[in-house]
């Protein structure tokens, strides 16, 4: 009987996990743990990483809290617009966002923004 190698045990497991979470988890993220937030905006930009680039929009909620949210179509949400929806954001604008998913700071994984609704000021 030949003796299997621990090492290469666990770099398969090592493999399975980050495929996992690459091809599960994260489109998973962008759908899961829905809330609103009022987001002012800051700053908008596109972060490119290789041939593909993510929509990124940077405010502060409420509280003052600095938040970045990326806005990418999403299959699970039957989503396809997110050009569009860049477009109309406005920098220092405040608007009421739906957004779903966790920020993950170590893998570069903002939550998505799916909806806006811009907050006129009273006058």
């Amino acid at each position: 009987m030949k003796k299997v190698n621990s090492f290469v045990v666990i770099v398969d497991i090592l493999i399975f996990i980050i495929a996992f979470f690459l091809l599960v988890f994260v489109p998973v993220n962008k759908v899961i743990h829905a809330r609103e937030v009022t987001i002012t905006v800051t700053d908008k930009g596109i972060k490119n990483q290789g041939k593909i680039g993510k929509y990124l929009i940077y405010g502060k909620d409420e509280n003052g809290k600095t938040m970045v949210v990326e806005i990418t179509d999403s299959l699970l949400n039957f989503r396809f617009n997110s050009s569009d929806l860049y477009a109309n954001i406005e920098v220092d604008k405040t608007y009421k966002c739906l957004i779903k998913g966790y920020r993950i700071n170590i893998f570069s994984i903002y939550p998505n923004l799916y909806k806006i609704e811009e907050i006129k000021e009273k006058d």
